[in-house]
């Protein structure tokens, strides 16, 4: 889906280096492509609320992570904007956070872990906010 308000593309830097496990903000180009990198985010000393966001996959390249290749970027969000909170002053109360999870070793596609029951897959979902808690991202 190619929605114009997609102002950012945001997912985990896993690369080597002072920014590892951050999150790493890119400008939007088209829901396949990242642009520049804007901003990398702490995750233990900020939390960030995307707005009006889209779940990206490559499933091709995840299938051949998941059968063992090493990792590349091969999902993101598509977001149209974001704020970012101070962790020591911000509390997001959700009495039910739903999980959002993207991992090609243990599933090639998006997940949401409700409450009770099996996960299941969202890839290609567009949800109003995402927000992030450390490393884990909630819906």
């Amino acid at each position: 889906m190619f929605n114009t308000n997609y102002m950012y593309t945001i997912r985990r830097h896993l690369g080597k280096g002072k920014h590892f496990g951050w999150w790493q903000i890119r400008k939007h180009i088209t829901n396949a492509k990242q642009g520049d990198i804007v901003e990398y985010i702490d995750p233990d000393k900020f939390c960030i609320i995307f707005r009006t966001c889209f779940l990206y996959n490559r499933p091709k390249t995840a299938q051949k992570i998941f059968d063992g290749a090493h990792k590349q970027p091969c999902a993101w969000i598509c977001a149209g904007s974001y704020v970012i909170e101070d962790v020591s002053v911000t509390d997001i109360i959700d009495d039910y956070p739903t999980l959002l999870e993207y991992n090609p070793r243990e599933a090639i596609n998006w997940r949401v872990h409700h409450a009770y029951g099996e996960p299941t897959e969202v890839d290609g979902d567009e949800f109003q906010f995402i927000y992030t808690k450390g490393t884990k991202l909630y819906i």
